[in-house]
């Protein structure tokens, strides 16, 4: 319409100041609402994309529903969701429109209270605690060595996403069936499945990885006809290898007997496994979901198996390797 009157002026020559000085103002208070607009709209987004809101602490009911949802799917101890405080917190934490962090970490600890549970972990990032980073993976990495011809060593930080995938790949690569050092030192983190698949690569057809006990379920894995021979498998364990160190190692040593020589100090010890979950508003748990044995041996009866570094003797196997050689070249 602004258009329209000035063509009709440039044709009548027309000047109507004041008409005129009306419009460029309407235009102008025109354009400064549209440009509050877009920084509004650009601020929300930012804010969704950023997860600024998450971040300051709160999350909405739906997201929190989700949470105590799986919570309550994967924990172990699950007697303790009829308990009346348990109850009273979670229907208190969800009747709001928003939900708190540190309300769904109160649930978390109420219930790890009434079953005395010392395993399940909530962690979550606010504002307050800085740049962002992962709450619990750490991203799986595997280095290996050749000491020697027909030697293969294998240090595998975690049992993370991939881990078997990358596991798997490396045995390919180097093709060596004579001596594997698998280097297990301090791994206390990952996926049980990711294990009992390391597990099954190293086992022949029909052996019995593991039974897994949940809280509504039993499961029961064995190897399946594929896998990887070696000779002799050394297995490097320290106090600080978790519960997906602890099937790996007792599984080849229960499977395989003698050919499997296991290193180290005595482990973590832990007869309740773990699964992870994470979620896009920074909260991560660990939620204590089954007990585990391999035949009716668990985590305690590995120690039976370890041979410390000091009582080991240093003499060359028959693979031409000392004891001594895989204790220098794992440093």
């Amino acid at each position: 319409m602004f258009i329209e009157y000035i063509l009709l002026e440039k044709v009548t020559g027309l000047k109507e100041k004041s008409y005129f000085r009306g419009h460029k103002a309407f235009i102008k208070r025109y354009r400064y609402k549209s440009k509050i607009f877009i920084a509004l709209v650009f601020v929300i987004f930012l804010l969704n994309k950023l997860s600024v809101f998450n971040c300051l602490g709160f999350i909405g009911s739906d997201e929190a529903k989700l949470i105590i949802k799986d919570f309550e799917k994967y924990y172990l101890y699950n007697e303790v969701f009829q308990n009346k405080k348990y109850i009273e917190i979670k229907n208190k934490l969800l009747e709001k429109r928003f939900a708190t962090k540190s309300g769904i970490y109160d649930l978390i600890i109420e219930a790890k209270e009434l079953a005395d549970d010392n395993l399940t972990e909530l962690r979550y990032v606010n504002f307050f605690q800085g740049r962002f980073t992962h709450l619990f993976n750490k991203k799986v990495n595997i280095s290996r060595k050749r000491p020697k011809k027909n030697i293969v060593y294998i240090k595998l930080n975690n049992f993370g996403e991939n881990a078997a995938y990358k596991f798997a790949k490396t045995l390919e690569k180097e093709k060596i069936t004579d001596c594997l050092v698998l280097d297990l030192r301090g791994n206390n983190m990952g996926s049980y499945i990711e294990a009992i698949q390391i597990a099954d690569d190293l086992l022949p057809e029909g052996s019995v990885i593991a039974q897994i006990e949940c809280s509504s379920s039993k499961h029961l894995y064995c190897s399946n006809p594929f896998y990887y021979s070696f000779n002799t498998i050394y297995v490097l364990v320290d106090k600080e290898s978790g519960y997906c160190t602890e099937i790996v190692a007792l599984a080849l040593k229960e499977n395989l007997k003698e050919k499997v020589i296991i290193v180290g100090n005595k482990t973590m010890a832990m007869e309740v496994g773990s699964i992870l979950k994470e979620y896009n508003n920074k909260i991560g748990i660990s939620i204590a979901h089954f007990n585990w044995h391999i035949e009716g041996k668990s985590a305690a009866d590995l120690g039976d198996y370890v041979l410390n570094y000091n009582d080991i003797e240093f003499k060359t196997s028959k693979d031409g390797i000392s004891l001594k050689e895989i204790i220098k070249f794992a440093e």
